[in-house]
């Protein structure tokens, strides 16, 4: 059977390719990865790839994003302890929705496997005029399944379902292809569309209001201080409405002074111009050729985050006058719980690029433990953030938390000079969001724009030309979101957008793959097969699929509403 590159793997081999670098030190076996000079599960022969640590800084890179500056606020206004439950409850869910498109994966790989054995010998019958060859013995798969590499034929059916690095890697519209037809593959190509037009719109919103801050611009009458962008004019009388506010009678409230906010809008608007250039120009370029420059961005980010967290934890405990800490958390608001899962279900998502994570790993039979040991260290990286911040700031919490370093200054007190290193650390922290959108920002064009492309007509792509067809539309998809942010920045708002096909993507999607897939195999060649190389009880049980699947509908209604 004749195997070629499909549309919808493309961009997921260009990820794999970025990847997994020539460089010798990266394919040496690492010195903690399991199972060393032992023989594989059976479908699995031993190859190069990652090990254990390896892949999962790389996960742990993959889900850390600019959606974290969007969480302790949220854990703000719904409370401390709803929030931290709901983050683990959230991480839980991700695992387990992870694991079973590990589990899918196997199944497919040995649907289509098989399958393509089956046609092999059928065709050699029919030429040998053999009688043997019935043509409802051949499994009907979906037209898209044919262009993928269904790997060696094979006529074994009695052992368990496994990863074969060797083959073909589905990537997540393609595995709904395989189970779900053609019109599943399609409503999840729309979700991941508009999921991933959230997410850029989200990165170039906090663009734009993070280097506002950041750099001042000469643009006509500048307030005193740029810090007053983040200014919320709420006084409810007049004697209280000052600095960076104006009482306006004829409304009988305190708004924002006009001089603030013109400039404030005029500096985020000149931003979002410098991003739609520079994302531009990284559209045209090819991905393999961002690879280093990616590698610092994302090493920066994870860097400054890491900061936030260390300076947030030792101001509650050493800084006083002007800079108190607020020192009490938030009591438990449930209507800021829609907002919450939001907010924590855009932070631990990252199943999209299970696949390719998966096709850069040494094993399979590690894939679940690096999953949920790089979930776990977010969850912690995450919680000691939101709580710290939330403890120390009170309602001063702004929805870009990187923001509240504005004005640092290192445990100064008011009046008292300021140490050389506190505008080093507030610059940093203030472009972690710019530097992680950077990074980001490319890496999600790219499948955007390949779901775009199987949505358009094929003659479209004849008539122009398939390459320069999607280089096109990279340039038209990286300035949509753009013009979105110049339109809404809330950042609230945008994460609700996403959240609800956040909802599709890392819930809904893996569990009804999961069934479906199970009983296809299950059908197809016996029981054997019902359950993976990978299947753990009670997470890998029909119960327990079903009862996740329900109590994600049930978030998902809950959140709609709120």
């Amino acid at each position: 059977m004749p195997s070629s590159s499909s549309d919808a793997g493309r961009a997921g081999d260009t990820l794999s390719q970025w990847l997994m670098t020539d460089d010798p030190a990266i394919n040496v076996e690492d010195s903690n990865s399991e199972g060393e000079g032992k023989e594989e599960e059976e479908g699995e022969a031993p190859s190069e790839g990652f090990g254990f640590v390896t892949a999962t800084i790389l996960t742990v890179n993959m889900v850390v994003g600019a959606g974290v500056v969007g969480l302790p606020y949220a854990f703000y206004h719904a409370g401390a302890t709803i929030s931290l439950i709901s983050m683990v409850i959230a991480t839980v869910m991700s695992a387990m929705t992870m694991g079973y498109l590990v589990e899918v994966s196997a199944w497919a790989q040995h649907l289509v496997k098989h399958t393509a054995g089956r046609e092999e010998r059928t065709e050699e019958e029919g030429r040998g005029g053999g009688s043997g060859g019935r043509g409802d013995d051949i499994l009907e798969l979906p037209a898209d399944v044919t262009e993928l590499d269904a790997g060696p034929a094979s006529s074994k059916h009695d052992c368990c379902p496994a990863i074969d690095r060797k083959a073909a890697m589905h990537e997540m519209s393609e595995l709904c292809g395989i189970f779900l037809g053609g019109y599943g593959r399609k409503f999840f190509e729309v979700c991941l569309l508009f999921y991933t037009v959230g997410s850029l719109w989200l990165y170039a919103t906090v663009f734009g209001s993070s280097l506002s801050l950041v750099v001042p611009l000469p643009l006509g009458d500048r307030p005193t201080s740029i810090a007053w962008c983040l200014v919320k004019c709420e006084a409810m009388q007049d004697t209280a409405c000052s600095g960076a506010c104006r009482w306006d009678n004829a409304t009988a409230a305190c708004t924002a002074a006009p001089v603030v906010a013109s400039y404030c809008r005029q500096s985020y608007e000149v931003f979002l111009c410098c991003f739609a250039l520079l994302m531009v120009a990284m559209a045209c370029m090819d991905l393999a050729a961002l690879k280093n420059v990616q590698f610092l961005l994302s090493s920066f980010a994870l860097s400054a985050l890491l900061v936030m967290v260390v300076t947030c934890v030792v101001a509650v405990y050493t800084d006083g006058g002007t800079d108190a800490a607020y020192h009490r958390l938030p009591d438990t608001d449930m209507t800021g719980f829609g907002k919450l899962i939001t907010a924590a279900l855009f932070s631990q998502i990252c199943h999209q690029g299970v696949p390719t994570l998966m096709k850069t790993m040494r094993s399979g039979k590690q894939a679940k433990k690096v999953f949920r040991t790089a979930l776990s260290f977010t969850l912690a990286l995450y919680s000691v953030l939101c709580c710290s911040t939330i403890y120390y700031f009170g309602p001063r919490v702004v929805p870009i938390i990187t923001l509240n370093w504005e004005d640092y200054t290192g445990g100064a007190q008011a009046g008292m000079p300021i140490r050389w290193w506190a505008p080093i650390i507030s610059t940093t922290v203030l472009l972690f969001p710019v530097v992680s959108v950077s990074a980001a920002f490319p890496l999600n064009l790219l499948p955007l724009a390949e779901t775009i492309l199987r949505l358009l007509p094929p003659r479209w792509g004849v008539r122009i030309g398939e390459e320069r067809m999607r280089k096109l539309l990279k340039i038209l998809l990286s300035l949509l979101p753009i013009s979105l942010a110049a339109c809404i920045k809330d950042v609230g708002k945008i994460l609700e957008f996403n959240g609800m096909f956040g909802f599709v993507i890392a819930f809904f999607t893996p569990c009804s793959l999961f069934l479906v897939a199970r009983r296809t195999c299950r059908r197809r060649f016996g029981e054997q097969a019902a359950a993976t190389a990978y299947a753990s009880f009670p997470e890998s049980s029909p119960a327990c699929v079903i009862l996740l699947l329900a109590f994600s509908a049930v978030l998902a209604v809950f959140t709609a509403r709120q």
